[in-house]
């Protein structure tokens, strides 16, 4: 604990804290209560809601920093009586994060400290989305469920696939539409597939479907699906994958195929 002098205190207004802060003697630990997270946790994401009680408190300040006393993450400015605050922007890597809770009682400002240790996600964590296309996982390491259900993130290349594709069949030119159209969860941003996306889910050891083993998919038809894709040298053809026996090959665009929308991934170039 530490604290100022009460002539000095009171002016501390914004920024003017950082420089104006002196250290001295002072035993108030006693005044804070029930911090939350506990001191010694280990933080739970990379924004977190800390919380605490204080007795005879008039206001309150915090720091958050990479170091005691630092600031390099938040300077929260005064809360006035405030008791809790949302910390954005920590650090995902294990390292040590530091909180000090500056409290204003009996007409000093004094502080208490909190030591924490910051949650640490590896880099090819369950939701990274900027995989390398070079990875080989079992389908229980690969797709995560997403958007509430309706959705399936796969690991592999970062692509959202719907998790149940609709079961009717569409033309070329009606299936991009079916997917610009598409929401799930209440989000848009669907499309339909390029012919290399589609192909990336078709597993050649397996037949109907053509999907790997454990897979999570539902509603999938041993049966042809468009890509965006159109023949570089026949424009009234597109490539279309085949989810009974694996092939990748092109149809007249005036064929009804079946159509799986997908969300993310690469440009428009790809097609």
């Amino acid at each position: 604990m530490s604290r100022i002098k009460p002539s000095v205190a009171r002016l501390l207004v914004g920024v003017a804290i950082s420089v104006a802060l002196v250290w001295g003697a002072g035993t108030a630990r006693a005044a804070i209560n029930n911090m939350s997270p506990s001191n010694g946790d280990t933080l739970t994401a990379a924004s977190q809601n800390f919380s605490w009680t204080g007795t005879g408190v008039t206001e309150y300040w915090l720091y958050v920093g990479t170091s005691v006393a630092g600031q390099d993450i938040l300077n929260s400015g005064s809360l006035g009586t405030l008791t809790s605050t949302t910390v954005n922007g920590l650090p995902t890597d294990g390292s040590t994060v530091y909180l000090r809770l500056w409290h204003f009682e009996g007409g000093n400002w004094l502080n208490t400290d909190f030591t924490y240790t910051a949650i640490a996600v590896p880099a090819d964590s369950e939701m990274s989305a900027v995989p390398s296309w070079a990875q080989m996982l079992p389908a229980e390491e690969r797709f995560v469920s997403v958007m509430g259900g309706a959705a399936v993130l796969d690991k592999e290349t970062g692509l959202v696939w719907e998790q149940s594709p609709q079961t009717t069949t569409h033309q070329w030119a009606s299936a991009r539409l079916e997917c610009t159209a598409r929401t799930a969860s209440g989000r848009s941003g669907w499309r339909l597939p390029s012919v290399n996306e589609l192909a990336s889910l078709i597993d050649t050891t397996n037949t109907s479907p053509a999907l790997p083993t454990g897979h999570p998919f539902s509603n999938v038809w041993p049966s042809r699906y468009w890509s965006a894709t159109t023949s570089a040298d026949i424009p009234t053809l597109a490539w279309n994958g085949n989810f009974d026996d694996g092939e990748v090959a092109t149809y007249l665009k005036s064929s009804f195929l079946f159509v799986w929308c997908v969300r993310g991934g690469g440009p428009l170039s790809e097609y």
